[in-house]
C-alpha cells in the first residue's frame, strides 16, 4: 500500500491545470478602424468602466481583437481605455502607432499621400483586380 499512495502523491497531472484558452486568445485576427460615437460608444464606456477611467474624448481609434473592442485611443488628446481582463498592452501600441502616422501630414507619410488597399497585420491583402477596358473588334 506504500508504493500506490506515493505513486497518487507523486504522480503529475497528465494535462495542464485549468481549463484550455479560447482559440480567440491564443491567436486573434486585430482589426484597427477609426471609432463612431453612435456604433461604439457604449463599448468605449464599457471599456472605460472596466479601466476604472474616464471615457476618452472622439474621434477614437479603436481595435477588436476576437469579434469584440479591446482597446480605444483617443486622437484628440491620445487618452485610452482598455480591456484590463486581455492582454492589451500590443493593441494599445498598435493604437498609438497608427495615430502617429495618421498625424503626419500627407506630404511625410511614404508614398506621398494615400494609399489604397487593404491593410492587415500579417501584410497587404491582395487588392480586387481591376476592370479591364472593353476591347472592340471590328469585323
Amino acid at each position: 500500500m506504500p508504493i500506490l499512495s506515493y505513486w497518487i502523491t507523486r504522480r503529475r497531472p497528465a494535462r495542464p491545470l485549468g481549463p484550455p484558452l479560447p482559440a480567440c486568445r491564443r491567436d486573434p485576427d486585430v482589426t484597427i478602424r477609426g471609432g463612431d460615437p453612435l456604433r461604439d460608444g457604449a463599448a468605449v464606456a464599457r471599456l472605460a468602466a472596466m479601466d476604472d477611467a474616464p471615457v476618452p474624448a472622439a474621434p477614437w481609434l479603436v481595435a477588436a481583437a476576437g469579434g469584440e473592442l479591446r482597446a480605444a485611443l483617443s486622437l484628440r488628446d491620445r487618452a485610452g481605455v482598455a480591456d484590463p481582463f486581455w492582454p492589451s498592452a500590443p493593441l494599445a501600441e498598435l493604437l498609438r502607432e497608427r495615430a502617429a502616422q495618421l498625424s503626419r501630414p500627407p506630404a511625410a507619410r511614404p508614398g506621398g499621400g494615400l494609399r489604397r488597399g487593404v491593410v492587415r497585420l500579417g501584410g497587404w491583402a491582395e487588392r480586387p483586380p481591376s476592370p479591364l477596358p472593353s476591347r472592340r473588334v471590328d469585323s
